[in-house]
């Protein structure tokens, strides 16, 4: 009714335009209708400013001062107005009592647009002895690197690597994450990355484990794709092709492994934070503060909505693979391996495994 009135008490507007004026164009006609809706929409909805948004992710290249990022959101210092673009309206979910919503403010946005460049950049190396000895330990291609993105713009600290001596000449890693390229063991990260996992080895982090976990179906599939895609630069037509041909003799080794990393580091963890990948996609901020506080830190909220935001999904390309390579065989043995896992976290009354199965998706 709204719109009738107003369109009715615009309509001898309307009707002047096109009688009274002889030289008045069609064009000209239609653009002042469009302009009528517009300001009929703003003058309805008052309120469309002040909704809370849900920032949809972006493919978009951007360069900061140490390397180029292929990112899928990240506001840089000269404008916020561009950014705005890629976000759409939706309406706000209702939230559980034990979630927090991955929704940022749109008043924070500006102040995000000020603050954040500054805190993706000032993440530094913490003084010697400074930090706990914690693993951040998962099996490859569960979403290590993106963690540590993500705890590092939120805590302002860098991360560790039990690969330093590797990783000491990488200039890529230098920018990235500079406690990677020092011991670890001087404890001037926040936490240490590693996929190792002899007991020795995890009796070393006596102060605490936060242990990512990931489906494993996704987790053997992605890495076999890194292996053929990045490692040996095939296609991904030619991958798929060998996806065929050994799979059945890579799976069964790669799944045996997925198994014995996750109930050796549950075994011999003093003190554990399990935190799934997939709830880390979903409910970012959740799970994130979790993480903070466990490696002692303080969480402040300024810093995490700069994390999420900057890195708002995982930084990767995503395949689907047309067909499951998984032999009816295969798949009992994986979910046994899965079941295993999954007891040996009940035993330790930790966060119970989510029902886990086989997706085309990775």
């Amino acid at each position: 009714m709204d719109f009738i009135r107003f369109f009715s008490s615009s309509s001898s507007v309307i009707h002047r335009m096109i009688v009274g004026r002889q030289k008045r164009t069609k064009v000209e006609v239609v653009l002042s209708c469009l302009l009528l809706i517009v300001v009929y929409i703003f003058w309805s909805r008052p309120s469309f400013m002040f909704t809370t948004l849900h920032v949809i992710p972006a493919k978009r290249e951007i360069v900061d001062d140490q390397r180029q990022f292929s990112t899928n959101f990240a506001i840089n210092d000269t404008s916020l107005t561009e950014e705005i673009i890629y976000a759409k309206v939706r309406p706000k979910p209702a939230l559980n009592d034990e979630a927090t919503d991955n929704a940022i403010p749109v008043l924070s946005l500006l102040d995000y647009a000020n603050k954040c460049p500054g805190m993706l950049t000032d993440i530094t190396t913490a003084p010697e002895g400074s930090m706990p000895l914690i693993a951040l330990a998962s099996f490859p291609r569960s979403g290590n690197t993106w963690t540590r993105m993500l705890l590092q713009v939120a805590t302002k600290y860098s991360t560790g690597s039990v690969y330093w001596e590797y990783e000491k000449d990488n200039e890529w890693t230098k920018k990235a994450f500079p406690a990677s390229t020092v011991d670890y063991h001087l404890r001037t990260g926040v936490c240490v990355k590693t996929h190792n996992f002899s007991p020795d080895e995890i009796k070393e982090f006596d102060e605490g484990t936060i242990l990512l976990i990931r489906n494993p179906y996704k987790s053997l599939m992605s890495e076999f794709f890194r292996e053929k895609m990045y490692d040996k630069h095939f296609s991904y037509n030619k991958t798929v092709k060998l996806l065929k041909e050994f799979w059945w003799d890579y799976f069964p080794m790669r799944a045996y492994e997925w198994r014995t990393f996750y109930l050796s580091w549950i075994r011999n963890s003093k003190r554990l934070l399990v935190v799934f990948y997939e709830d880390l996609l979903s409910n970012t901020k959740y799970e994130l503060t979790r993480m903070i506080q466990f490696l002692g830190q303080t969480p402040q909220l300024h810093r995490i909505q700069c994390a999420m935001m900057h890195y708002a999904s995982k930084q990767s390309e995503t395949f689907y693979v047309g067909f499951d390579p998984t032999t009816p065989e295969q798949h009992r043995v994986i979910d046994q391996y899965i079941e295993d896992v999954r007891r040996e976290l009940n035993a330790r009354n930790a966060k119970p495994l989510p029902p886990y199965k086989y997706e085309n998706v990775i």
